[in-house]
């Protein structure tokens, strides 16, 4: 291939996407943005034993090489973007990466790595993989044509390789990536604790996020430089064990996700009280918002308000049977997901967070009274 996107600079370390999502723009917009402002500052978190990732990262230019897609559109439109190459393989793209990011959705990722190691090591046997992968990209009408089966994997163009692979999902660990080692290759995982909702407009909001990375010690090294580079621009990090990864990817659903499961559930109430969908769908926004604010700024305890947190067990327990009364009325939502039920078990979450907050108060009342076992809707 063409010496296109090569550095002079033997110092740098180039970062090459597969896939040209929403997060994988996000990031390599992040990363072209901040390659400038590279200072050596500190890399991530280690735990005990690991490398000391307080000392400054070794100094490397970081440079966004640019993406890979099978769709050619998507690279070229991503590349635009962060003012990188477009490849038209991933074997140019391994070549000329030394860390390479599978920004990919998660059931892709085993496929796409077992790609890339036929790649690295055309003549090896088959690499091992973590689970049955998954289609890379959507099946369509005419997914059985020739068209959309993946194409042999072309050899590296070059003898240089990626220095190590990591991909973004806060699910899955490095152990994906089986046989990395035997390539040579370091294996990770950073996951961005963020809403990557817009491919051209959240990239500004990382840089205000915490990044997890998962990975042996030696990665540890290899991705420090990158990490000191995201944390001067505003965004921290630190490191998690492999096998904590499941559940802290389970901690970030009840940050994120469940929240808007309970925002729709409240949206469903309002309307369940004849208000019309315009109001029931907006009039909550203030109060969400705010109380938002006030749990960043003072945590979940200091923000805690309500008729748990004041030990008020009448108005919890009149709260219950609304709710079971609105349960058992078939055609309703609640009828369909028995909303008394999720607003018992999150009572009582709230009634341990208000009992520490306020050790002095006696919860008995409201936490017998989440214990009633109501009848079926």
């Amino acid at each position: 291939m063409s010496d296109i996107n090569k550095s002079a600079n033997n110092n740098s370390i180039k970062i090459g996407f597969i896939g040209a999502g929403r997060a994988g723009c996000s990031l390599g917009k992040m990363i072209s943005e901040g390659a400038a402002r590279n200072n050596g500052a500190p890399g991530i978190s280690a735990e005990p034993g690991a490398p000391d990732a307080n000392a400054a990262a070794p100094r490397a230019d970081i440079e966004l090489a640019g993406y890979y897609s099978r769709s050619p559109g998507s690279s070229r439109d991503a590349a635009a973007f962060t003012g990188s190459h477009a490849y038209r393989t991933l074997g140019e793209l391994l070549t000329d990466s030394d860390i390479v990011v599978a920004s990919v959705p998660d059931d892709a990722i085993a496929e796409i790595w077992e790609q890339t190691a036929a790649i690295l090591a055309p003549a090896a046997p088959s690499m091992p993989t973590a689970s049955a992968p998954a289609a890379y990209s959507k099946p369509t009408a005419s997914s059985t044509s020739a068209a959309s089966t993946p194409a042999a994997p072309e050899p590296m163009a070059s003898a240089r390789r990626p220095r190590a692979i990591c991909h973004l999902s806060g699910g899955m660990t490095s152990e994906v990536f089986a046989g990395a080692d035997s390539l040579g290759i370091e294996a990770a995982s950073l996951h961005p604790l963020y809403a990557i909702a817009d491919r051209h407009a959240s990239w500004q909001g990382l840089s205000r996020a915490s990044f997890t990375f998962e990975g042996s010690d030696a990665a540890c090294v290899i991705f420090a430089p990158l990490l000191g580079q995201l944390r001067s621009q505003g965004a921290s990090a630190a490191r998690i064990g492999t096998d904590k990864k499941n559940l802290y990817h389970a901690a970030c659903v009840f940050f994120s996700n469940f929240v808007c499961g309970l925002a729709g559930i409240g949206e469903d109430i309002f309307r369940e009280c004849g208000l019309d969908g315009e109001f029931a769908a907006s009039a909550w926004h203030t109060l969400f918002a705010d109380n938002a604010k006030n749990v960043v700024r003072m945590g979940a305890a200091g923000a805690l308000t309500g008729p748990a947190e004041r030990g008020d067990a009448g108005t919890v327990l009149r709260h219950i049977e609304s709710l079971s009364a609105l349960s058992h009325q078939a055609g309703t939502a609640a009828h369909a997901n028995n909303y008394s039920k999720i607003y018992r078990e999150m009572t009582c979450a709230l009634t341990k967070i208000a009992a520490r907050k306020n050790p002095e108060r006696d919860y008995a009342n409201i936490l017998s009274g989440l214990t009633v076992t109501e009848p079926e809707a």
